[in-house]
């Protein structure tokens, strides 16, 4: 299985807070609504770690965005024994922001009078 080079296109649903887990890791978290078109859209969470924080500045709900990411996943084992645990993040690497379709700068006519020249 390929765990590099998913892409997902939608809308930021919401911008989370910057986590400083240690001196050397920092992670924010961002959710992007996929599928709007279906009767099933999805809320899908995304991260971004370290030097990638700089993706999300200015980043805002209700972009239209697609995001390039690398699935990962991880097991953990504590310590003093218990269930092993598996965890899985959506890395995302690059993030594309679309811009609304422009409106027309033409403004209707007010009649349908022909306007001589």
């Amino acid at each position: 299985m390929d765990t590099e080079n998913y892409t997902a296109t939608g809308t930021v649903h919401n911008v989370g807070e910057v986590r400083v887990i240690s001196d050397k890791f920092s992670v924010q978290e961002f959710v992007v609504e996929v599928g709007q078109d279906t009767d099933y859209p999805q809320l899908v969470q995304f991260q971004c770690a370290n030097k990638k924080l700089e993706l999300l500045q200015g980043l805002e709900a209700g972009s239209a965005v697609t995001v390039h990411f690398n699935l990962r996943g991880r097991e953990w084992k504590p310590r003093e024994g218990g269930d092993t645990r598996y965890f899985n993040s959506l890395d995302a690497w690059r993030i594309e922001r679309h811009s609304a379709a422009p409106a027309s700068s033409a403004a209707p006519p007010e009649s349908e009078e022909e306007v001589p020249f």
